[in-house]
């Protein structure tokens, strides 16, 4: 069976990377002939400040975007690239399915509400229409954007990851409607581990590790600080920042590799991010979430996460009870590749 995946995969962000990795593998190794859509969402437009923000940062965030082209070549197999709907419609159209997600590709200010990760597109009545944890991100959508969701009518089974979202996609769709786990916490810490370079990791014996995405409550680097200040050791802040911040130490250009590599090693973790998050559990190690962000933005999908595991928000504190939050999270790897496997056997409508 042929699977196009339509995701985010080329954004320079570690968790659009990494899914779109683990649920390629995932399927390859249900022996589905896969390929990832190398289709690009448009670019949103940018306020002036982001703007001169990111002229500063280009040297350092050139660099990255390398590292990420080179996990890209390693890691993904990819179709030619793909310049617009008509040529998407094409390559779909070659495949049996195609499956949408994971990473927030039902989110139309993230997308720019473009069509095409809603499948609103001329594809073959031949190519079943799915998608496997997708995330909306958020909720409160205008009347345009709640008739672009509308599309999902035409899935013949759609996947979400977060608990929200199930009734969410229920307001659009007649077809079946199922939680899956992101793609990331499919794989196991060991399959994490055999594509992980410690390069980094293994230059500091001991330390806190500090990510964050998008808006941010400024008092998390007082956290991490904190944290560091418990455990004895340093911060090491992944970012292409260019801010100096005192007390911490920041790792430009790490590959996806490295970054797994840190995530692996860290004595703690202070971050905002749902997938950094994710390799906090995948790897069992304490760690500091952000739910709040100071107001800024709820972030709904790490807390839900942390929740159906029956984790705290927090546990640099505490020890958690791991073991337990294994049995739930392998329970539900269960019921997600199922889910896939139902795909690749055609047993789905």
């Amino acid at each position: 069976m042929k699977i196009g995946i339509l995701t985010y995969h080329d954004a320079v962000n570690y968790g659009a990377v990494l899914q779109a990795y683990a649920l390629q593998k995932v399927l390859e190794s249900m022996d589905a002939d896969t390929v990832i859509l190398d289709y690009s969402k448009p670019a949103r437009p940018q306020p002036l400040k982001t703007k001169i923000s990111a002229v500063l940062k280009f040297p350092v965030h050139n660099k990255t975007s390398r590292e990420f082209a080179r996990f890209r070549s390693s890691y993904l197999t990819l179709t030619a690239p793909i310049t617009g709907h008509k040529q998407l419609t094409d390559e779909i159209s070659k495949t049996d399915a195609v499956i949408v997600g994971s990473d927030q590709v039902f989110n139309p200010r993230l997308n720019c509400a473009d069509p095409a990760y809603f499948l609103n597109l001329p594809v073959s009545e031949k190519t079943k229409k799915y998608s496997y944890a997708a995330s909306f991100g958020r909720y409160d959508f205008t009347p345009e954007e709640e008739t672009l969701i509308s599309s999902l009518e035409d899935f013949d089974a759609v996947s979400v990851r977060e608990t929200e979202g199930i009734s969410a996609a229920r307001r659009f769709t007649g077809c079946p409607v199922k939680k899956c786990l992101d793609p990331v916490l499919l794989l196991a810490a060991s399959q994490w581990k055999s594509c992980a370079d410690i390069s980094l990791s293994s230059s500091y014996p001991e330390y806190v590790l500090l990510y964050l995405v998008g808006m941010h409550d400024q008092m998390i680097y007082e956290t991490a600080r904190l944290t560091a200040q418990k455990y004895g050791c340093p911060v090491l802040w992944i970012s292409d920042s260019t801010k100096i911040k005192k007390g911490i130490h920041v790792l430009h250009s790490c590959s996806p590799q490295q970054f797994i590599g840190l995530m692996m090693g860290a004595k703690a973790i202070v971050t905002n991010s749902f997938h950094a998050t994710a390799f906090s559990v995948i790897f069992r190690r304490p760690y500091d979430v952000d739910i709040e962000n100071a107001g800024l933005k709820h972030n709904n999908r790490s807390e839900d996460l942390l929740l159906s595991l029956k984790l705290p928000l927090k546990c640099t504190d505490s020890e958690p009870d791991w073991d337990n939050a294994h049995l739930a999270l392998d329970e539900q790897r269960r019921h997600s590749l199922d889910y896939l496997q139902d795909i690749c056997k055609r047993r789905l409508p």
